[in-house]
């Protein structure tokens, strides 16, 4: 009987195939593996250190990334803040028709749970930023699982490394992981599935935890489906023939009562059905067209993917190709093409993952680099020896079971070679393949460097985060807002009724939203259009990237939500480009009827302004009397320093313009003196400025008041009322 502890572990990959270049171990290297209990422990800890050398870089510089101005770049969407405010209706018992349709309950409640111990909602003013926390996490330990499971394919630590390090640090890597997304999540089980079920040794338990964890994946979000067939083909490849059904059998049982438990927990809680959420997010979700019809939204999102790294574009391509061709690459190749190929249905975009293809197009890239290394370094010494000593070499393992199968101690050449290729053909495959990564890497270096340095440094939220401050401080509280999807949680938050906060989308297509507005956008006070006003951003939008804000929240809203943007009047806007965030007042009556009001207004109110710039007791500065002749002051302000004038000489130290209102009507004044007498002295208000205050009533109340050093700050509504200059 052969003792375990005299077998080398298993040197074939679970894919079919071994190295080039590895020879098959003879009964002397199998006899030289016999080591004493301490060679064992010496082994293992040195191929736990050598991990660790390999890995924790990796780990560490991936944390960096992702948790580095992770709420301030890529862009807020529309799909985080649906999820987003499902985490949010769950924790707060808000309705749920508050959150987006076809949002799976499991995958909002992992985030919900999140959210919840660490009270994320407390710690952010952004509910998207709260949702994006997780993710950091989720990124960290998807790299740990995902260079474990190129180690368990049998390919060297140079090559999970590398996987690892196109998983964590590609530009598009870091912009996906960083958004809250089901898409992560289910990326995340899913790797931890395809790692259980490569389990060497305790194959049933591995199996079962590989079957529970894809199970959640699939729940989580629907697309995870494709990954099922190469889960249960990596099963069935690590599995012993003699217990192949059994493992599979009780796999595929707990598999159907993650499934089947699922519904019974929705059954007895009135939850929705997972299977139909899932359902749901196949064929509820609006066809974007397909990706090789010209101008159509799904090929913009491509153009946007291939924009951001279109060196790992290049290589995946290059991956799938010869991936297909070489028989160890072929199950992940095929997975791959399946994900492409349910991309290339019209509206298949919007349903396959990109996280699912990012970790399948990491993994092949890394394969087919060391393939081609290998064949490489195969014809030449110096080659040879740097690669295998030094690079690719793996320390022998002691298995966990025992026996073994006879396919498992050598490697079959024929696996790695291309169907009916001879051996020059290989060669100038692999060759060629080495030639365009090594180029490829060259090149990628400063690319991602600088785009990372984008990511890392930029805020690209920051605009909505001001247009959202200053909606809650300008507007009444008892205003009816039209907004895109990002921004609805924290308006609520922010005072907002749950009911008046619309979503501009659901104008159309919600029959509550529409009962609650029987004149549709007419019945809406202000509109708030950002970045975030499309269907998903370069990342995960289908939008075109180039398009201004007003043009991506049209092709994102509804008609009523169109007109609703066509018929308002910019009142505040922060940021400029695509980032841009404007907050514009709707008028029931139309545009045109709103410009031709505006007009009068203006005029009406250069006519007030140069009837106070004559009267020789007003004293203002040079600089701001173009603002009051040309009629850009608001009226209030005016008639207010007129009637000062009635009573004495006024000082007035400008005309403020507030954060947002760059090019609007001034509603901000300062008062320096009223008839000699300072409004502010030694930093208080005096009782001149009181009974200024005091005088300040109806129509003409000021919204604040407050001490400055050039004087009295008095700063008046947003809502003018109309008809206060004849």
């Amino acid at each position: 009987m052969t003792d375990r502890n005299t077998l080398p572990r298993q040197v074939g990959s679970p894919l079919g195939g071994g190295v080039p270049g590895e020879s098959p171990h003879s009964v002397a290297e199998v006899e030289r593996f016999d080591l004493s209990a301490r060679s064992d422990r010496v082994g293992g800890s040195l191929g736990w250190l050598r991990a660790a050398v390999w890995l924790g870089p990796i780990l560490l510089a991936s944390a960096a990334s992702q948790a580095t101005n992770f709420a301030g770049a890529p862009l807020f969407t529309e799909t985080e803040g649906s999820l987003a405010a499902s985490a949010w209706s769950l924790l707060t018992g808000a309705p749920q028709g508050f959150a987006a349709e076809a949002t799976p309950v499991v995958g909002a409640g992992q985030i919900a749970s999140w959210i919840g111990i660490t009270r994320g909602f407390d710690r952010y003013d952004s509910a998207i930023a709260a949702a994006r926390e997780p993710m950091v996490a989720i990124a960290v330990l998807s790299v740990l699982l995902l260079w474990l499971l190129v180690r368990r394919l049998g390919y060297s630590y140079a090559a999970a490394s590398g996987a690892a390090l196109i998983f964590a640090l590609s530009p598009l890597a870091v912009g996906l992981h960083r958004m809250a997304s089901l898409d992560n999540l289910a990326a995340g089980w899913m790797l931890l599935a395809l790692v259980c079920a490569l389990t060497e040794g305790r194959q049933l338990r591995g199996s079962a935890v590989s079957a529970a964890a894809a199970g959640i994946a699939v729940l989580t979000r629907g697309d995870a489906v494709l990954l099922l067939p190469l889960v249960a083909w990596l099963m069935i490849r690590a599995a012993e023939k003699d217990t192949r059904r059994y493992v599979l059998s009780v796999a595929g049982a707990i598999f159907a009562l993650v499934i089947g438990g699922s519904l019974v927990v929705a059954v007895l809680l009135n939850a929705p059905s997972p299977l139909r959420e899932i359902a749901a997010g196949f064929s509820g979700r609006a066809s974007i067209g397909s990706i090789l019809a010209p101008g159509s939204t799904a090929q913009s999102l491509a153009a946007s993917w291939f924009s951001v790294d279109p060196i790992l574009a290049v290589a995946t391509a290059l991956a799938l190709i010869a991936g297909l061709a070489i028989r160890r690459l072929r199950p992940l190749a095929l997975t791959l093409l399946l994900v492409i190929i349910v991309w290339l249905v019209p509206g298949g975009v919007a349903v396959a993952s990109p996280a699912v293809a990012l970790l399948l197009a990491a993994v092949l890239v890394a394969a087919l680099a060391e393939w081609s290394a290998r064949t490489v370094s195969a014809r030449t010494v110096f080659t040879r020896t740097v690669l295998t000593r030094f690079v690719l070499v793996r320390l022998p393992r002691v298995p966990r079971r025992s026996g073994v199968r006879q396919k498992d101690l050598g490697a079959d050449r024929r696996a790695d070679r291309p169907a009916g290729r001879g051996a020059a053909s290989v060669f100038a495959l692999a060759l060629g393949c080495v030639s365009v990564l090594l180029a490829g890497a060259v090149i990628a270096v400063p690319q991602w460097g600088h785009q990372l340095g984008t990511l890392l440094h930029v805020d690209a939220n920051a605009p909505v985060h001001d247009a959202e401050k200053w909606m809650a401080e300008n507007l009444p509280k008892n205003s009816r807002l039209l907004v895109d999807n990002s921004v609805r949680v924290d308006l609520v938050r922010r005072g907002f009724a749950v009911e008046n906060v619309v979503w501009a989308a659901q104008l159309d297509s919600n029959p509550a939203v529409r009962a609650q507005s029987p004149r549709g956008w007419r019945d809406a006070d202000f509109i708030l259009t950002s970045g975030a006003s499309v269907i998903a951003t370069e990342f995960a939008g289908s939008a075109s990237a180039s398009a201004s804000a007003s043009e991506r929240f049209s092709a994102a809203g509804s008609g009523s939500a169109t007109s609703a943007r066509a018929n308002s009047t910019v009142i505040a806007s922060f940021g400029v480009g695509r980032e841009r965030a404007q907050v514009s007042r709707i008028n029931p009556l139309g545009r045109v009827a709103e410009e031709r009001s505006q007009r009068e207004i203006q005029a009406r109110r250069a006519s007030s302004g140069r009837q106070l710039f004559e009267n020789p007791g007003l004293r203002i500065p040079a600089g701001s009397r173009s603002e009051l002749l040309d009629g850009r002051v608001d009226e209030r302000i005016t008639i207010a320093v007129g009637q000062l004038l009635a009573a004495g000489a006024v000082e007035v130290a400008g005309f403020p313009e507030r954060v947002g209102e760059s090019g609007m009507v001034r509603r901000q004044v300062v008062v320096a003196a009223l008839n000699g007498e300072p409004m502010v002295r030694a930093g208080q208000t005096t009782a001149v400025s009181k009974n200024l205050l005091a005088s300040l009533t109806g129509d003409f109340r000021a919204e604040s008041a407050r001490a400055t050093p050039a004087g009295l700050l008095i700063t008046f509504s947003i809502l003018s009322p109309r008809g206060l200059v004849q």
